[in-house]
């Protein structure tokens, strides 16, 4: 049975380790969201399809290059292109050109355009890399909501385990006579109400899990690592670190960037349309030829012995006469229809803008509209910003004001509760303040965890507004 037993074991294990739910670390979540966050796909496809239009419009400046074939059957009547007379004859033939052409002078708008093409890219990429790192961001706040979360669940289990304990214990105290009958109901109804703590911190907990499920596009919830976090016990920024981190992030922020060179495009966008109320010239060059099957050369002639007149004399009016002649022809070979029938044809012209129903000014009006749109945006691009790190500042000071304040709180009731728990034990004071006391601390610890991660992801959030990488400590 020892073999079966071995195998047995070993069977066990391969299960866990196939079954076993992976663990996800922050850094692991974010690459994820990075790859698989359809928000994050549809911006960057956006870029994608702005760079294409940026290339195309580099193409541009090349001229344009066409060929043209044509190949037909006439029935019926018509011309013989080698007498010029009509016949009745079926024709084949076809005919083929190749042609050019080339804007000299347009107004400067194709490379207006390019550089249009090439600013609104620029601006779609930054936006990606905006959509990234608020990605990163929502991605790291679900994160430490989970830590958070496994916390209090943790937290919740070692407090029903020590109602339990002190449930056991009351029981003993009302048997020896320390404590009256109700200080058995009193804690009973304790050990339920820690029992309601803790489903409702795994029902937190499984929110939490479901809520970065949702954020990284995943079909099951993951487990996360739980890491082991030390904040700084002081608030480690000084009174002018707003300006410093507003004047390293205005230059290099994604979203200012993004704003900034969709302020270039539009003035570009303008220009274009400037550009309209320039003439245009273009040359053209095209080279054509063309085959029939009807086509044929004379190659002699014999005289039917008839005559038949075609004139006179206008001096004499004498009668001339000429012999009727039956000739004899050859069909001209393909290729040297070609050649016999090549043109070339160069063109130069020049368009000149009069009247086009007040669209060229409407056009440049409309683009002044959105150019001062675009500044506008910009300038308030930057007003948010400056906005956002001082709120980020004042929130992150506040967070770890509070942090300090709970850890200091929960220090004291820990204090009372102990000397609470020890006179209860011996009968001196009641079950009522006794779970009184044991509230408090619950009620202390839980605000100190949410303390303790809100300061955490505060911290965060200004690491984010100097380009740093989001990680935990």
């Amino acid at each position: 049975m020892k073999p079966y037993f071995i195998l047995f074991l070993l069977f066990c294990g391969l299960h866990n380790i196939v079954f076993a739910q992976p663990i996800w670390t922050l850094d692991r979540c974010i690459s994820y969201a990075r790859e698989n966050n359809i928000q994050l796909k549809i911006t960057q496809l956006n870029a994608e399809l702005n760079e294409v239009n940026y290339s195309q419009s580099k193409f541009n400046f090349l001229p344009n290059l066409n060929a043209n074939g044509s190949y037909g059957i006439s029935r019926g009547r018509n011309i013989d292109p080698t007498t010029n007379t009509y016949i009745v004859q079926n024709i084949t033939g076809g005919s083929g050109t190749i042609s050019t052409s080339i804007t000299l002078f347009g107004g400067l708008r194709k490379l207006n355009q390019m550089r249009e093409s090439y600013y609104a890219y620029m601006s779609s990429k930054y936006s990606a890399e905006q959509t990234l790192n608020d990605v990163s961001l929502n991605v790291a706040n679900a994160y430490l909501q989970i830590v958070m979360a496994k916390e209090q669940l943790l937290r919740a289990e070692q407090t029903l385990a020590l109602s339990k304990e002190q449930q056991e214990r009351t029981k003993k105290l009302v048997a020896s006579g320390v404590q009256s009958e109700s200080a058995n109901y009193n804690i009973d109804a304790q050990v339920a109400q820690d029992e309601v703590n803790l489903i409702a911190a795994r029902n937190q907990q499984n929110i939490a899990l479901l809520n970065l499920q949702l954020l990284l596009n995943l079909e099951k919830p993951v487990d996360v690592e739980v890491p082991s976090i030390e904040l700084p016990e002081h608030f480690e920024y000084g009174s002018g670190a707003v300006d410093s981190i507003f004047n390293k992030a205005v230059v290099s922020f994604p979203s200012v960037m993004s704003s900034y060179y969709n302020l270039q495009s539009s003035f570009k966008t303008l220009q274009v349309a400037r550009g309209g109320r320039y003439p245009s010239i273009n040359f053209s060059y095209s080279l054509f030829t063309s085959y029939s099957d009807a086509a044929k050369n004379v190659t002699g002639y014999d005289t039917t012995g008839a005559i038949y007149p075609i004139g006179y004399v206008m001096a004499t009016n004498q009668l001339v006469v000429a012999p009727e002649l039956t000739y004899h022809y050859k069909n001209i070979p393909f290729a040297d229809q070609l050649n016999n029938n090549l043109g070339k044809n160069y063109g130069l012209g020049i368009s000149i803008p009069i009247l086009n129903g007040w669209s060229t000014n409407a056009g440049i009006k409309r683009s002044k509209l959105q150019w001062s749109i675009a500044r506008f945006n910009y300038d308030q691009t930057k007003l948010n910003l400056k906005r956002d790190i001082s709120t980020a500042y004042a929130d992150a000071q506040a967070a770890s004001s509070r942090y300090a304040s709970q850890k200091k709180l929960l220090e004291s009731l820990q204090i009372a509760f102990d000397f609470t728990q020890k006179r209860y034990e011996v009968g001196v004071t009641n079950v009522y303040d006794y779970s009184t006391a044991r509230k408090n601390l619950y009620d202390a610890e839980s605000q100190l965890l949410q303390a303790k991660y809100d300061y955490l992801f505060k911290l965060k959030i200004l690491d984010f507004y100097q380009g740093n990488k989001i990680t935990l400590p």
